[in-house]
């Protein structure tokens, strides 16, 4: 998946420039600097769950099974960056991601076809979401609340 042009510029101009995208292509890559998920010649690296995400300001708008394991990685990692996801907070993970969060959250859209670009076919129907989280401030925070 890939937000249009519109929805990204929306994200930067609010929650700041990321430096790197963690889950692209190089033809829907939002950073000059991108992990890619299969061999790629203009990517730094393939698999983002190999590299160490303190490293950079990053970008991330994985697939939604992922979600949970990127939360796990940003504590982990003790890294900040902007995370897109759905937005729904019936899911297990959503409480976690609450905790993480370094800005507001940013509604991107009302209708998903105005958000994904023009080479993704639309999802089914929901609300996705942008924000800023931090893993160190959540990773002292769990690690208190354990017995």
């Amino acid at each position: 998946m890939s937000l249009s042009e519109e929805a990204f510029t929306k994200i930067v101009h609010r929650l700041g420039q990321p430096e790197i995208d963690l889950f692209a292509s190089r033809t829907n890559a939002k950073c000059d600097t991108y992990v890619s998920w299969k061999p790629d010649p203009d990517a730094i690296s393939v698999d983002a769950f190999t590299q160490n995400w303190n490293r950079w300001f990053f970008y991330a708008f994985p697939p939604y099974s992922l979600i949970l394991k990127c939360l796990q990685k940003i504590m982990f990692d003790k890294s900040s960056g902007i995370l897109v996801f759905p937005y729904w907070p019936s899911q297990p993970w959503f409480p976690l991601l609450k905790s993480m969060l370094s800005s507001e959250i940013i509604i991107l859209n009302d209708e998903v076809q105005h958000i994904f670009s023009q080479r993704c076919p639309p999802a089914r129907e929901h609300t996705l979401a942008a924000a800023r989280l931090c893993g160190s401030r959540s990773l002292e925070e769990e690690l208190r609340r354990l017995p």
